[in-house]
């Protein structure tokens, strides 16, 4: 809902407004007061007719008193009148109707349990530290998966449990994985850039897409719904609860899957060309949703998302903290060989709140009237 213009006369916007009806113009109209008269602002559902309403109006201001504008007299009838256009907000439905938000919380949880059985199956197998393990999902579902993903693998599950669990790589353990280090593949522009800053001599690259150029499509997206660690589902499956939820109840359910795949999609690719492809998790879709609600409350305030700004600025400053642990560890990094860094997916962090703002600035995602 938008509004197209102001009336100062209250019979000539209750005659404009039965106008727009009889055009297929949904409508209300809300009374304003200004410091010398009152107006009466004219609101139009669709923001697909907004253009055309203006212009209806524009006509309707050179001759309102054109037989075209009559109206039904209702003098015992007063003019239907928003007096806040925050009761533009849907009803809200219970827990059970929240199918999506709720299907794709199930679909990473069952995926995690599943990837934890791997661990613990392979762990007990190999007499090998869950850390260091390569499960069948992840080979599955990450975003590209190469020759020297695959070297490191089989290298790791060649060592007995005693010699990856004292803290330090036997000697070699260490020779082959810096072999495999050596071997053609494609890093992301971050270890592009931080060899360069080391004045390391040239990684050789190697081809990019690998799988999804075989067919493997879903790679696109799969990273999305794969989480390693019991904290980190929480915590995205919380946030994806909270904002999920607010959208479904205003949005129709094939849009909701429309934009998650974009955000999704959009956002690792975004990760894969600055980090490589061993990345994981719904964080750049969850942020795509608060950028998108977001933008809705500046674009569309009468759809009433009740995200409180404090909540959007509490997601702000997380992740400017988080690039600001990725800004110092490249710092570190670049004066101290061979460190290893935890890496956060802060490029799919960024990218994903860029695309949710974007998305949530058209009219195809306003909300449906009621």
């Amino acid at each position: 809902m938008r509004i197209v213009g102001e009336i100062v006369n209250q019979d000539s916007a209750r005659r404009f407004s039965y106008f727009l009806k009889k055009q297929g113009i949904e409508n209300k109209v809300e009374s304003e007061s200004h410091d010398s008269h009152d107006a009466y602002s004219i609101w139009v559902f669709d923001e697909d007719q907004v253009e055309e309403s203006k212009q209806f109006l524009s006509e309707f201001q050179k001759d309102p008193h054109n037989e075209k504008y009559e109206a039904p007299k209702t003098p015992n009838k007063k003019l239907h009148l928003i007096e806040d256009v925050r009761l533009a907000r849907p009803v809200k439905k219970k827990k059970s109707e929240y199918f999506l938000t709720l299907f794709f919380i199930g679909i990473c949880f069952l995926i995690y349990g599943l990837n934890l059985s791997q661990e613990l199956s392979l762990s007990q197998k190999e007499g090998k530290h869950m850390a260091v393990l390569i499960t069948p999902i992840q080979l599955l579902l990450f975003y590209d998966v190469t020759q020297p993903v695959l070297e490191i693998k089989k290298a790791v599950e060649e060592y007995p449990v005693e010699a990856l669990t004292v803290g330090e790589v036997p000697a070699e353990l260490a020779k082959r994985l810096k072999e495999i280090d050596e071997m053609p593949q494609f890093r992301g522009v971050y270890e592009i850039l931080l060899n360069k800053v080391k004045n390391q001599k040239k990684l050789s690259s190697g081809p990019m897409f690998v799988k999804i150029r075989e067919g493997q499509v879903w790679r696109l997206f799969s990273p999305c719904i794969l989480h390693t660690s019991l904290l980190h589902i929480i915590f995205n499956m919380l946030w994806l609860w909270v904002l999920g939820k607010q959208i479904e109840e205003r949005v129709k359910r094939w849009k909701i899957v429309l934009f998650i795949l974009c955000a999704g999609i959009i956002s690792n690719t975004a990760q894969y060309l600055v980090s490589g492809p061993l990345f994981l998790g719904f964080s750049g879709v969850v942020v795509g949703m608060a950028g998108f609600i977001y933008a809705r409350q500046k674009h569309a305030p009468w759809e009433g998302y009740p995200l409180q700004r404090s909540t959007l600025l509490f997601l702000g400053i997380f992740l400017v903290a988080m690039l600001g642990l990725q800004v110092v560890s490249f710092f570190i990094q670049t004066f101290i060989e061979d460190l290893f860094i935890f890496n956060i997916a802060n490029t799919a962090h960024i990218v994903g709140g860029i695309v949710g703002v974007l998305l949530g600035r058209s009219s195809f995602f306003a909300m449906e009237a009621k």
